[in-house]
């Protein structure tokens, strides 16, 4: 996952539901910005938040339930111009 000023590269991806999910996280962008989901109800999912200065890379671990969760920044005025997408955590497809 990159992060650029002000979006994200891939906007979104798919997922097994509640296989272990790693992310990197890279900030191409000039300044700070961070990669957090989110539940349809806006509850931040544990484990996704991850903060980047420029020029940072950072990782994060989690698993997900089935669902679609929303990727976003959380800095201000980010989301607004553009920084989110999506994350779809389906069933593990069979063989």
């Amino acid at each position: 996952m990159v992060g650029t000023d002000f979006a994200f590269e891939p906007d979104g991806f798919t997922v097994d539901a509640g296989s272990p999910v790693v992310v990197t996280f890279e900030n191409r962008g000039a300044v700070a910005h961070d990669w957090i989901l989110r539940t349809d109800e806006g509850a931040e999912v544990a484990g996704t938040r991850m903060c980047a200065a420029p020029g940072e890379t950072v990782v994060a671990s989690f698993s997900l339930s089935g669902g679609t969760y929303e990727a976003w920044c959380s800095l201000p005025g980010h989301y607004e111009s553009g920084m989110k997408g999506e994350v779809k955590a389906e069933p593990a497809s069979a063989g």
